[in-house]
């Protein structure tokens, strides 16, 4: 209708519209591109009307309605929502499993976070704090003849770190050696020299 704001943009398709030459200043009023194909009017390309938001003019509302083109649609939309004396969006309604498994898990990290900073055990911050318990066991065990079986392997790597360095650059190493040592038999070819000259003296 007229003056009214569309939900939408409204384009009409490009293609024949059955109507008769006489009746091509509606396009043009319009800047619709048309011909005349087989004795109607054809539009050459898809043209945008009037898009979402604007207000239809009477030349697209007339337009419209000889293409038989009626975009609007009627129906509820909700603004907001009331339940029990609450009231929030309706994109409340749209929250996936994935939001709610989110928000759950933020609200788990600031239980954690609140109670390890007041030193108030719950169950959301006993993983840390058995974690935390452990480090200060493993660093008294480290600074001290103390030690228990997890406490070994972290000693024994701060005694020697580069026992626990891959072993691949040994491996080289060790070729390398073995090319190095390789040229050994110029000794015996010196020995067959000497022999030949004590020959000849």
């Amino acid at each position: 209708r007229e003056n009214v704001a569309p939900p939408l943009a409204v384009p009409t398709p490009a293609g024949p519209t059955g109507l008769d030459p006489s009746q091509t200043s509606f396009f043009q009023t319009l800047n619709i591109a048309t011909k005349i194909n087989k004795g109607s009017i054809e539009i050459l390309a898809d043209h945008v009307v009037f898009r979402e938001g604007d207000k239809v003019s009477a030349s697209a509302a007339m337009l419209l309605g000889k293409l038989n083109i009626r975009p609007f649609t009627y129906g509820l939309q909700v603004t907001m929502v009331i339940e029990e004396g609450d009231t929030y969006p309706p994109a409340v309604l749209d929250l996936s499993d994935d939001d709610l498994a989110a928000g759950f898990a933020a609200g788990l990290r600031q239980v954690a976070a609140l109670s390890l900073a007041t030193n108030y055990p719950t169950d959301a911050a006993m993983p840390h704090i058995i974690i935390n318990a452990y480090k200060n066991v493993l660093a008294v065990a480290v600074e001290t003849d103390y030690t228990f079986k997890y406490a070994e392997k972290v000693k024994a790597y701060l005694a020697d770190p580069s026992a626990f360095a891959c072993a691949a650059p040994a491996a080289g190493g060790g070729g390398a050696a073995a090319a190095a040592a390789a040229p050994e038999p110029e000794p015996e070819e010196e020995e067959e020299e000497d022999m030949g000259f004590d020959l000849f003296d």
